[in-house]
């Protein structure tokens, strides 16, 4: 028989022992272009993510109201700049700051108290609290693919970020933050699933910023 055989798309399973864990699936797993959806309801996303063709300026939208949440300009020469809620334009810099301690990585501050993603024991990108850097906030998982197959036809597993409890009242600046570091390590030329998800992944993360300040 020929003809190519169609990949599944599937969503992720919930998290075993962790009820508490909210997941939010990226149709894309793409830092530029993607939707952010409960699991199980992709027809009711809760945040877009769109790029112009040069995917040199990135919307951030809340898709339940509306309302646009950041707007990212990414520059080749300069520091990149953004807005936040329709603000003022700022440098990315000046809100997603590059941090040694406790954690290396990079932070934001919201509501008085600061966030760091950073790589975690098992080589997840991960949000910490500074104050409870055991116990992350949120963690990403990239898309699982299996494409060589014996059995069945071939499947990718959607990529998703999962949100503990701790996080309820600040999904919309994570989903911002993340965004803006997973477009920097595409940036360097780097793939979720392969070379970054390390401790060297992270310093070459923190090494982009750097370039771009």
């Amino acid at each position: 028989m020929s003809g190519s055989t169609s990949i599944q798309m599937l969503d992720p399973t919930p998290i075993p022992d962790m009820p508490d864990v909210s997941i939010l699936v990226l149709e894309k797993d793409s830092p530029t272009n993607t939707t952010f959806y409960p699991l199980g309801n992709m027809a009711h996303p809760l945040y877009s993510v769109k790029s112009d063709d040069s995917a040199n300026n990135t919307e951030i939208r809340h898709e339940r109201n509306g309302t646009e949440m950041a707007s990212i300009h990414r520059k080749k020469m300069g520091a990149d700049m953004m807005t936040l809620r329709g603000g003022e334009l700022m440098k990315v810099k000046d809100w997603l700051v590059n941090t040694k301690e406790p954690v290396h990585g990079v932070s934001f501050t919201v509501r008085g108290e600061t966030y760091t993603w950073g790589i975690d024991s098992g080589s997840r990108l991960t949000l910490y609290c500074v104050h409870s850097i055991t116990r992350p906030v949120a963690w990403y998982t990239p898309s699982d693919r299996h494409l060589r197959v014996t059995h069945g036809p071939p499947s990718i597993t959607r990529a998703y970020l999962a949100l503990t409890p701790q996080a309820e009242q600040f999904w919309d600046e994570i989903i911002i933050s993340f965004c803006i570091v997973f477009q920097k390590v595409r940036s360097g030329g780097r793939t979720p699933s392969t070379q970054w998800y390390n401790a060297w992944g992270m310093m070459n993360l923190m090494s982009l910023f750097q370039m771009s300040n």
